[in-house]
């Protein structure tokens, strides 16, 4: 959803003082969830040509009281040297948003999207450093970003008794804690590549369905495809953040919105009732549900 609860990038004068402030207006229902901001997407650099690109439908509850399933679509680009892995919700967002700027296009809700974008980062796998950098977007910030980088992680893998079939392919299954959770996946000997979803890798063979134990996220394989694709870093506008200062913010973000959003003074929040048409601000009690991937 772009901003159904409508950004408006309304600004006024503080009396006496002059400061400029941004305005954004939430609509009563969304306050739920964060958007976060869109990405140009015409300035890139080309890091590497896909073997493989995988696509898997992402399941997951943010809010674990409410226990809604909510569901992306997930790309895996597999390189010689690199590999990235992002959501084609947001990547759809952002094709919409950098063809209405560059003046191609009437901004509407992407291409193809209905309802809301639900995944804020962009994963680039250096295979050669055996780094993965995670780009974040910012809340209710257009062309703003935090990125970080991190040793990939080296899962120990149990391999259990079970089997599947997942896309036609064979699958055996292994399991494995990280981050907080407990992962199943199954993965093809068919496809002797070690990568799979996220950060889940390292198996003998390609991971075509990983399940979390407590059901709050799983990854399973939708399509593969062999055409050769660019695999892009995009030239955003986005500033080094350590991995431990940006979980800091993301749990602020959520657990109290306004206080970290609202930093600096510049900008006010206010929900709007689409039934009375009246607005008012928001306040401290404002929170939105937070349920990330990684736990620790």
């Amino acid at each position: 959803m772009r901003l159904l609860f409508l950004l408006l990038c309304l600004l006024f004068c503080i009396e006496g003082k002059g400061q400029v402030k941004e305005m954004v207006i939430l609509e009563e229902g969304d306050m739920g969830s964060l958007w976060y901001g869109s990405q140009r997407m015409d300035k890139f650099k080309e890091l590497d040509r896909t073997l493989l690109t995988v696509t898997y439908r992402m399941n997951f509850i943010q809010d674990t009281v409410k226990r809604k399933i909510l569901v992306d679509q997930m790309i895996l680009q597999i390189g010689k040297n690199y590999s990235k892995f992002y959501s084609q919700r947001t990547f759809l967002d952002d094709m919409s948003y950098t063809d209405f700027e560059m003046g191609k296009t009437v901004r509407e809700e992407g291409y193809g999207i209905d309802g809301t974008v639900y995944i804020d980062w962009d994963m680039i796998f250096d295979l050669s450093k055996r780094t993965v950098t995670t780009i974040h977007r910012m809340p209710y910030e257009d062309e703003v970003s935090k990125f970080y980088s991190e040793p990939m992680p080296v899962l120990q893998w149990e391999y259990i008794d079970g089997a599947d079939s997942v896309c036609g392919y064979a699958c055996h299954v292994a399991r494995t804690c990280y981050a907080g959770r407990l992962w199943k996946a199954y993965y093809t000997m068919d496809i002797p590549l070690n990568f799979g979803p996220w950060k889940l890798s390292g198996l003998p063979g390609l991971i075509l369905k990983a399940v979390d134990s407590s059901g709050e996220y799983e990854f399973i394989c939708e399509g593969l495809s062999d055409e050769s694709q660019p695999i892009r870093s995009y030239k955003w506008r986005s500033k080094s953040i350590s991995k431990e200062n940006w979980r800091r913010f993301e749990r602020r973000v959520h657990t109290a919105p306004l206080e970290a959003l609202t930093a600096g003074g510049t900008r006010v929040f206010r929900v709007y009732d689409p039934q009375t048409k009246k607005s008012r601000d928001l306040t401290a009690e404002w929170t939105v549900p937070y349920n990330p991937i990684e736990r620790e």
